[in-house]
């Protein structure tokens, strides 16, 4: 199934020199070292100017980067790394700490900072995502082959296989490293995934590994991986490991939406959309705290409207998610659905916004819309498309008759939709959502039933 795609940003020198917050700064740093060391194939000693010391090297007057999953919609917090470290700094008078790109880069430079007389460098592991090899530059070999304490092996996860900290560590005893001399820095306790092989499990149990959780205050309701579906009437099916942190105080919903930039970018969305969704109140390290409240009695197709209209209207996007082709490869793949003779008409009429994305039933509290704010820039590919992709959700999710919907929307925002327009965006909607949940019943076994009948409502009857 073709479903995931990344998140992407573009640094300006100017913007990256204005950021004054230092959790924003590192992780901005981070996101340009990854894709400087990326781009010449290598970490480079100036690299370690920027992440360790704050020091600017020499940078381009602009910079795509990939936005790092764990800091965007993981809660991976590089305080946390911080804390690790300093429980363990007493192990060794030498470090060689190995931040693993992407995310590695910026939570390697933070344990790094932690660990005494520490040298620093960041590796790439390539090769296939369930059996990653290490093959370091000339550069990062010496980095490796010099240290003579201990080594701190630095990422998020472990992830469905495990084998991005599995290979570095075996580079490391092939080359003369015990394993009591290597420490891995997880984002959680957990085990590899269903992916991971039995050297990697052996290796992961007989690792030392550091890791400092996230504590939940007192009194606060966990509503994370599916647990806010006893707040709703129905049970969907849902990707747990790809839930936000959610908690409820009482009469406060807060909700992990991003460290740094984004954070603060998704709470000016939040606050933008006051008229249609919970209202929001304040955002602190992440975590957007909005009210808990109850459902809207109202006519839900006239708030449909009302809401996507003011997204057409007022969130015009910088630039544009999957292509019309993209999309249609994907249909082909997931769906086996022939959306080729469109594609053309598709991009000759398509108006890219930040559009929401996820209309599903259980997404609205009677006429409010809530979890309106991220899927646009989340981390698979659709990302920002016309309207006439939410016009899809609308009419597959909530059950809207197509005609009278295009005709309302034409009242409120002057645009038409061709039949073949619509026809390649329900088509490619159905072809992505079942694709999704296919994938997630693989990964998530305890919802594999609810994901499984999830994607059953997405099969696709070829036209």
């Amino acid at each position: 199934m073709i479903v995931y795609g990344d998140s992407m940003r573009t640094w300006t020198l100017a913007e990256f020199r204005a950021l004054t917050d230092p959790l924003s700064k590192l992780i901005a740093a981070g996101e340009v070292a990854q894709a400087l060391a990326d781009a010449r194939g290598s970490h480079y000693p100036a690299l370690d100017d920027l992440l360790l010391r704050g020091v600017e090297c020499d940078l381009p007057a602009s910079i795509e980067v990939k936005e790092p999953e764990g800091y965007a919609f993981y809660a991976v917090d590089p305080q946390l790394y911080a804390d690790a470290a300093h429980s363990v700094r007493d192990l060794a008078n030498e470090w060689t700490v190995v931040g693993i790109r992407s995310i590695g880069t910026s939570l390697g430079a933070v344990v790094a900072s932690a660990l005494p007389n520490a040298r620093f460098v960041t590796v790439r592991p390539t090769g296939h995502p369930f059996a990653r090899e290490l093959r370091p530059s000339p550069y990062e070999e010496s980095v490796l082959r010099a240290g003579r304490g201990f080594y701190a092996i630095v990422d998020e996860g472990p992830g469905l296989s495990g084998s991005s900290f599995a290979c570095v560590a075996s580079w490391l005893e092939q080359h003369g490293v015990t394993r009591d001399r290597i420490v891995f820095f997880p984002s959680h306790e957990g085990e590899p995934g269903a992916m991971a092989s039995d050297d990697t499990r052996v290796l992961w149990h007989t690792t030392r590994r550091v890791h400092v959780p996230f504590e939940l205050p007192r009194g606060v309701e966990d509503m994370s991986a599916g647990k806010w579906r006893a707040a709703v009437h129905r049970w969907p099916g849902v990707h747990v490991q790809q839930e936000r942190r959610k908690y409820r105080d009482g009469e406060l919903l807060v909700k992990f939406e991003g460290f740094g930039l984004r954070g603060d970018e998704m709470f000016e969305r939040a606050s933008q959309l006051a008229a249609f969704t919970p209202p929001v109140i304040s955002i602190d390290r992440g975590f957007i705290v909005s009210q808990w409240v109850d459902a809207k009695r109202g006519d839900l197709f006239d708030a449909v409207v009302r809401y996507l209209t003011f997204r057409e209207k007022h969130w015009p996007a910088p630039k544009r998610g999957a292509s019309a082709r993209a999309l249609a490869e994907m249909a082909a793949f997931n769906a086996r659905v022939d959306l080729e003779p469109f594609v053309d008409e598709v991009d000759d009429d398509a108006q890219p916004i930040v559009t929401d994305n996820k209309l599903h039933a259980w997404e609205w509290l009677g006429t409010l819309k809530t979890d309106a704010i991220d899927h646009h820039a989340s981390h698979d590919l659709v990302g920002c498309q016309d309207l006439g992709w939410d016009l899809a959700g609308a009419i597959i999710e909530l059950g809207f008759e197509e005609e009278r919907l295009l005709r309302a929307m034409q009242t409120s925002t002057g645009r038409t939709w061709s039949r073949n327009v619509m026809h390649f965006y329900k088509s490619a909607y159905r072809a992505f959502w079942y694709g999704y949940y296919m994938l997630a019943e693989q990964s998530c076994v305890e919802e594999a039933p609810r994901l499984r009948r999830e994607a059953q409502r997405y099969r696709i009857v070829s036209s």
